[in-house]
């Protein structure tokens, strides 16, 4: 994968990261759940966005259409060499080293909070208690929750959590023995709430997306406002089943005392995080805080303009995006020049069954791109001040029908691997005013040779 690629993946996500904070943002006097969600679904798209860009451009250059009967005519390469950069350059290799870095290091703080609540879980016990089995058969139903969950009691942690991705379970710690039903059960609604609303999961995803951008502090502000917001989220459900807020509260505060013994870990869901306490126990004791859920319109509405921002912020430059090759890039010529077409009356141009009147056409074409040619160096030369190593083809097959216009176009080869150069081809495509072929449409292909001189 290319720095280039990375570089456009990242900027993508962080518009999409940025716009599901402003959406979070008018959404202040609305739930939490909605907040939640549009925070999620900003997560889930600067995740999925880099995979689509790979496979759009690969989509939408799959080939041109066929416009009746439409001859292909071939062109010998159009060498396009540039000076020595000077000054200073990004390494650009070591920019990919140290991204990767980062990214390691947090994958693998990641999979030891993973293990980490594996092994509590391992070392917790299957509760037998039927006070347990009726309290959580009871906020099962209250929720709504036909899923079965694990229920187990733990010596190795002082607060309720729920853990486990695939298997949700929740843990309770040796001091609810003594707690009264209705704690019990009140705990027991908010963990559930967790498993309902698939919280380990997204909050999986948002650690992920850290991961991935973990030097974008909008990753790591959307990880954290989706830890907040899911609390929030899952006291709206305790409450909306029917718990008084006062009791709640109480509730909360008892459970909190022993905080300082629970893990730390993203892996799980904890109901009592010290942290934040003040600030949810203010808004349990609002009355006048929304607490609905969430309405079948609004999630999409949601979804369909998260899905929408995606693809639309995806295909941007589509046809620009280097295609993946294993081909290596050609070694570097130390021939320096200007862009130069072969001469359209030279003999290369008489291809073995090519008619004289598509040869001629060609030769039109070729004078055409010619005039563009000199564009084309200049930006070869702009990026090269960015890569100086910067070297490779660029072939790029289009459709000329009988009016003279170019309905299709796509790149078929590139061995250079960089978006803005692509771009560059496309646009001298794009820019050029080519003659009405003679009888049917014709498909034309240019290779673009790029040379970094000495």
């Amino acid at each position: 994968m290319s720095t280039a690629w990375l570089l456009s993946s990242s900027i993508k996500a962080a518009i999409l990261l940025a716009a599901s904070g402003l959406g979070a943002l008018l959404l202040r006097r609305s739930t939490a759940a909605a907040r939640h969600q549009i925070w999620a679904l900003g997560v889930f798209a600067a995740l999925v966005v880099p995979l689509l860009s790979l496979v759009v451009p690969s989509l939408l250059s799959v080939g041109t259409p066929t416009l009746g009967a439409v001859r292909t005519l071939q062109a010998n390469a159009v060498v396009i060499t540039g000076e020595s950069a000077g000054g200073s350059q990004v390494p650009w290799s070591w920019l990919a080293l140290i991204w990767a870095s980062g990214t390691l290091v947090v994958l693998l703080q990641l999979v030891r909070g993973q293990l980490g609540a594996r092994r509590i879980a391992r070392g917790s016990e299957p509760t037998l208690e039927k006070s347990w089995l009726v309290a959580r058969r009871e906020a099962a139903a209250a929720l709504g929750l036909t899923r079965e969950v694990g229920l187990k009691c733990s010596a190795m942690i002082g607060s309720p959590m729920t853990i486990g991705v695939v298997r949700p379970q929740v843990l309770l710690p040796a001091a609810a023995d003594s707690w009264s039903p209705e704690r019990l059960q009140t705990v027991l609604v908010h963990e559930l709430g967790h498993v309902r609303r698939h919280d380990l999961l997204l909050q999986l995803g948002a650690q992920i997306a850290c991961a991935l951008y973990w030097w974008n502090p909008l990753a790591w502000l959307a990880a954290a406002r989706m830890r907040s917001e899911r609390e929030h989220a899952c006291d709206d459900l305790v409450l909306g089943a029917g718990v008084r807020p006062s009791s709640y509260a109480a509730d909360l505060l008892e459970v909190s005392r022993s905080i300082s013994r629970a893990p730390r870990s993203h892996a799980c869901a904890c109901i009592a995080d010290a942290s934040r306490m003040e600030v949810r126990l203010r808004r349990i004791l609002d009355v006048a805080a929304p607490r609905g859920p969430l309405g079948v319109g609004f999630r999409f509405a949601a979804r369909g303009a998260t899905i929408g921002c995606v693809v639309l912020i995806a295909c941007t430059s589509a046809a620009s995006e280097p295609k993946a090759s294993s081909a290596a890039a050609p070694a570097a010529d130390v021939s320096i020049g200007k862009p130069s077409v072969r001469d359209p009356e030279a003999r290369p141009f008489q291809q073995p069954g090519l008619l004289p009147e598509d040869a001629n056409y060609l030769a039109v074409v070729a004078i055409e791109v010619q005039r563009h040619a000199e564009d084309l160096k200049r930006c070869f030369e702009g990026r090269r001040r960015v890569n100086p190593a910067l070297s490779g083809e660029v072939v790029i097959h289009w459709t000329i029908t009988t009016d003279g216009k170019v309905p299709d176009q796509c790149i078929t080869r590139d061995t250079v691997g960089d978006p803005e150069i692509a771009d560059c081809v496309n646009k001298l495509v794009t820019d050029s005013r080519f003659p009405a072929p003679p009888g049917a449409a014709v498909s034309v292909e240019f290779p673009f040779v790029f040379r970094t001189g000495s």
